[in-house]
């Protein structure tokens, strides 16, 4: 539940991949802040990242392995939605649809 800021980060290693996911999310009263995928995690990123309630986490597959392990590791608890950029479609509209729906019931 990411109650009652309802924000979520969004990390992609491009700002038109963050905008597809903006797009997706209007219709919601979530605010979504875009977030670039770090080779590992560490110092500045996790004092950002500690503060955010939910993720989406559109990468290419098979590319920063690193920094997914280390983010696994520390955000197990973190409700988040992993999707790989070269499946972004309409059943990636319903995952994330579905996804934020848990999120603001």
């Amino acid at each position: 539940m990411i109650e009652p800021e309802h924000r979520i980060g969004i990390l992609a290693n491009s700002r038109e991949v963050f905008e597809q996911f903006s797009t997706m999310l209007s219709g919601f009263e979530i605010s979504a802040q875009h977030f670039s995928v770090p080779e590992r995690l560490a110092g500045q990123h996790i004092l950002s990242f500690d503060r955010v309630p939910a993720w989406i986490i559109c990468i290419p597959e098979g590319e920063n392995d690193d920094f997914i392990d280390d983010f696994i590791d520390r955000y197990i608890d973190v409700p988040t939605l992993f999707i790989f950029e070269q499946h972004l479609n309409l059943i990636s509209h319903q995952k994330v649809h579905a996804f934020i729906a848990t999120l603001v019931k």
